[in-house]
């Protein structure tokens, strides 16, 4: 009888690991429209981490969700991969009205001013949004690459390794927009 029990408590501990390896384990994630692949991006993964993505709340506050990214050690993979993600998050959702095809094409840090250049294959967001989907959409980008990269202090936007005059019409962004200064504002309206 206790011979059975052993061999019953071996094919469940057995089953149980087949089930979570099948079902649970660490899987490169498939590439997404509008943003590199994270095989890409990543040669060297590790394990997956939490990151925050902001996103714009009722009325003007930001919330945060949090999504799974694979965990780097070079900042610079990480901070494009966390851009990549911050885009792929609002193109599901529907927050704003992102271009569908735009993607990071390169990503470069000024050690020395603190800047982070974002270069992008286009416009960001399509022509139809306003000011106030502009505006949300920077404060959102520049909250989620503050949480994350504490370090970086201005963010300057660029096409096709250009500075870009605007988003979308309504905000400059022809010199590097300054985090704190930007966050400072929303959180003094």
């Amino acid at each position: 009888m206790k011979k059975i029990l052993y061999i019953i408590v071996a094919l469940i501990v057995v089953a149980s690991a087949v089930y979570f390896f099948t079902h649970y384990r660490i899987m490169p994630a498939k590439p997404y429209e509008g943003g590199m692949s994270t095989e890409d991006a990543i040669a060297d993964a590790g394990a997956l981490v939490l990151v925050s993505i902001f996103y714009p709340g009722p009325g003007g506050q930001l919330e945060t969700t949090t999504r799974w990214v694979y965990q780097v050690d070079n900042w610079v993979e990480r901070s494009a991969l966390l851009v990549n993600e911050f885009l792929k998050y609002h193109r599901q959702n529907d927050y704003f009205q992102i271009a569908p095809r735009v993607r990071l094409d390169h990503l470069f840090y000024a050690k020395p001013s603190g800047v982070l250049y974002l270069d992008f294959s286009g416009d960001i967001l399509l022509p139809n949004g306003g000011a106030l989907d502009e505006y949300h959409f920077l404060l959102c980008l520049m909250a989620t690459l503050h949480h994350h990269l504490p370090f970086v202090q201005a963010v300057q936007f660029l096409k096709n390794a250009e500075p870009m005059d605007t988003l979308n019409g309504h905000i400059t962004a022809q010199q590097p927009l300054e985090i704190d200064t930007f966050l400072h504002n929303w959180r003094n309206q």
